[in-house]
């Protein structure tokens, strides 16, 4: 049995499970996996953001780069978006996803309507260098892939 007399449920915050509105956030990666796909045909990084700043800091985004897929535009888009990352933290050639953490850099977000009985979510849309006017983004064109498009 674990003690429990220190914990107070009403001290503890409400946590908002509802998208961010569309826009522009200071994040950091705190997290990258290297996942299979569930078909099994490829793999693909899921990225943990946390915002950093703002009336949103504390907040969490995710994003899939598949960049393992038998989909060419999936695949494409993975690299475009690995590359703005890169970009964005300066780290042009790492050699695993750890170097890209805790980099503050900016996140494109936008919300992408609930489907499936699920309700709306947020999708990353694109990357950039902190204090930067030009955006990297995703591809409009969406892809078919194995695994639902992180931005589609």
């Amino acid at each position: 049995m674990a003690d429990l007399t220190w914990f107070n449920p009403q001290e503890v915050p409400e946590d908002s499970f509802e998208p961010l509105p569309a826009g522009e956030y200071k994040v950091i990666i705190t997290e990258s996996t290297d996942t299979p796909t569930k078909k099994g045909d490829g793999k693909y990084f899921n990225l943990k953001l946390e915002v950093i700043d703002g009336p949103c800091k504390g907040r969490v985004l995710f994003d899939k780069l598949n960049y393992h897929n038998p989909n060419e535009t999936a695949r494409r888009m993975a690299q475009q978006s690995l590359k703005a990352i890169c970009e964005a933290t300066g780290v042009l050639k790492p050699r695993d996803t750890m170097q890209l953490h805790d980099i503050p850099i900016i996140a494109k977000v936008a919300i992408r309507e609930g489907k499936d009985g699920y309700g709306p979510q947020n999708d990353v849309k694109g990357y950039k260098k902190v204090g930067s006017s030009v955006s990297t983004s995703h591809p409009t064109a969406q892809a078919a892939t194995s695994e639902q498009a992180p931005w589609g």
